[in-house]
């Protein structure tokens, strides 16, 4: 699924009534029509009453004057609520008001009321089915204070909420929380979705989202381009590649997971087994001695060698260095601690030749400590690489606070993409992918479940299978991992419930997701 900035819709809106004709009235008449049509879908059967409409003073509030004149014509009684000056509105906004006035439609203004009255004087209008929120809309770039704060804590006291095109408060690029931002029950958003909803809060805040066809011609929505992809079912079914008859284990590649430690010996064992329920050809790991028999015993299908060491070894190094060159595919960082010796390793697989690599945990640790990037860059201009952090680790690596990070994730995930030339996978409840050529998907699959330890680690094992194998274009099996990562943990959810489930049951849940998109 497409998703825009408000800036983008905001030009298809421009271009579609400037160049294609077609007046901005008609855009806003098939948005509310929309709108009213999706809120009867959530009222109760035959249940005609009262139905609020807060309304602001820009477009936002003129769709939902649209709304109210339209569910008066259907029998319901509507009450308008203006929270600015009515008559400061304009265009097409303007219109609206003019026909709900001529309607007799009932207008309270508020626009004077000071912000302590706010919440009695809508409490004091009596009980309505729904209320429908056409406050802010999306070009809100501040924090909500005031009046308009008040009215959304009204908003958040009702028993269900409307919001029209976007829950007031919520920032329609970041998803964030403007200070306060309204709950609502159920979305109806106009011509696509926004990044901000895709992205929590905003995702969460606009409860169930409906997505209103307003008449942008495809062309002009094509041309504007969008922001980011959403990572749903019909996205990745359309990017699985399907394996041939002829298929065999050499095209499903060979990788490399370098893993585990003493301490960590799960880690090695969780990523191979994500790699492994994931497709991979040839899998070896390369990993501590101590390590060696707990996975010779444990996972068959995958090889084991001694290539790493807490100290420098050129032992370990220079097998590392001999595997590396016969390897598509290396995930390096689960486990494996930040020692000299691991360093040494790190190093070893930035000066190697392989064609594709994954780098988590430890090894963004590692990465973060260099002094520059330069060396990762020089590796990138040859290799697909993958960084995966999650919000901890994305600080370090952007030398930023972690509170700069969640505050706009796309931004963040894009300038760090753009500066190492590598893929960036921020992990979080919404997962973004931002590639160095300004692709970003945002994944829609995962749970509360999955943040429990390891989880980060079987998804290091997927990403690198789907890397080695090299069926899909490298943007593209990233984020068929990561949807893969996210479906596989619902999958488990719903077996063991969120509190029950661990990483081991999120990889054996693999070969279920796999096969639903191949199907």
């Amino acid at each position: 699924m497409k998703l825009v900035t408000p800036e983008q819709m905001r030009e298809m809106d421009r271009r579609t009534i400037e160049e294609v004709g077609i007046p901005g009235m008609v855009l806003m008449e098939r948005a509310a029509l929309g709108a009213v049509q999706t809120l009867y879908e959530h009222l109760p059967q035959g249940a005609l009453g009262q139905i609020g409409f807060l309304c602001g003073g820009g477009n936002n509030g003129g769709d939902g004057l649209a709304m109210a004149r339209m569910v008066a014509n259907d029998g319901y009684a509507p009450v308008v609520v203006m929270m600015s000056d009515p008559d400061s509105m304009q265009g097409e906004a303007a219109q609206n008001l003019e026909i709900v006035r001529n309607l007799n439609i009932p207008i309270v203004e508020l626009g004077d009321c000071e912000p302590d009255e706010v919440f009695a004087a809508l409490d004091d209008l009596g009980y309505c089915l729904a209320w429908c929120d056409a406050l802010l809309g999306t070009g809100l770039d501040r924090d909500v204070e005031g009046r308009y704060a008040e009215a959304i804590e009204f908003l958040n006291h009702q028993p269900f909420v409307f919001a029209v095109d976007i829950p007031s408060g919520v920032h329609g690029r970041t998803g964030q929380k403007m200070g306060v931002a309204v709950a609502a029950d159920a979305t109806a958003t106009f011509g696509a979705v926004k990044q901000g909803q895709a992205l929590y809060p905003g995702r969460d805040l606009c409860g169930d989202l409906h997505v209103i066809d307003i008449g942008i011609p495809p062309w002009v929505m094509s041309e504007v381009g969008r922001s980011a992809d959403l990572l749903d079912e019909a996205w990745t079914f359309l990017r699985m590649a399907a394996r041939p008859e002829d298929y065999h284990k050499g095209k499903s590649g060979k990788l490399l997971i370098l893993a585990g430690s003493h301490e960590k010996t799960g880690a090695s064992l969780l990523a191979t087994r994500g790699a492994l329920r994931s497709g991979a050809g040839l899998l070896t790991v390369g990993t501590h001695e101590a390590v060696i028999p707990h996975i010779a015993s444990t996972i068959n299908e995958a090889m084991a060698a001694h290539m790493l060491s807490d100290v420098p070894d050129e032992n370990c190094e220079e097998r590392l260095r001999e595997f590396l060159q016969d390897m598509d595919a290396v995930g390096m960082g689960p486990g494996i601690g930040t020692s000299d010796g691991s360093r040494q390793a790190l190093h070893a697989v930035l000066e190697s030749d392989v064609d594709a690599a994954v780098f988590d945990a430890d090894a963004l640790t590692l990465l973060a400590k260099e002094d520059d990037y330069a060396k990762l860059r020089g590796f990138a201009q040859d290799a697909t690489v993958v960084l995966t952090p999650h919000p901890g680790e994305m600080s370090r690596l952007c030398r930023c606070e972690i509170s700069e990070i969640l505050a706009d994730p796309v931004g963040k995930a894009t300038e760090l993409a753009d500066e190492t030339g590598a893929t960036i996978v921020l992990k979080g409840a919404a997962t973004v992918v931002a590639s160095p050529n300004g692709r970003v998907g945002i994944n829609s699959t995962g749970n509360p479940g999955m943040a429990t330890g390891g989880v980060g680690d079987v998804l290091t094992g997927i990403l690198t299978a789907r890397l080695a194998e090299g069926s899909e274009a490298p943007f593209d099996a990233v984020c068929l991992a990561v949807y893969a990562h996210g479906a596989a943990g619902d999958l488990a959810a719903q077996e063991l419930g969120e509190r029950g489930m661990g990483a081991v049951d999120l990889a054996e849940a693999l070969p279920q997701v796999w096969k639903q998109l191949a199907e």
